[in-house]
């Protein structure tokens, strides 16, 4: 979860992921940006962040976090 100037939001929270996830009837969950505290510079002097707990969406889905995971479709 990445807030600008602790306001506005900029990407999902752990509840809104939860929710949309389960809209979709998700199995799977590929996270993205799943570093935002590495952001450096003048912008993160503006971006509150905070990390998702990945033990609890592990609980909802299958969890890809890594670079290079990798899902296959149909079993192709």
């Amino acid at each position: 979860e990445s807030k600008l100037l602790g306001i506005i939001q900029l990407g999902m929270n752990f509840k809104n992921t939860i929710k949309a996830s389960k809209l979709m009837e998700s199995k799977h969950l590929f996270i993205t940006g799943n570093q935002p505290e590495k952001t450096e510079g003048f912008i993160a002097k503006f971006i509150k962040t905070k990390k998702y707990n990945l033990d609890e969406l592990s609980k909802y889905f299958i969890v890809y976090v890594t670079e290079g995971d990798s899902y296959s479709f149909n079993g192709e």
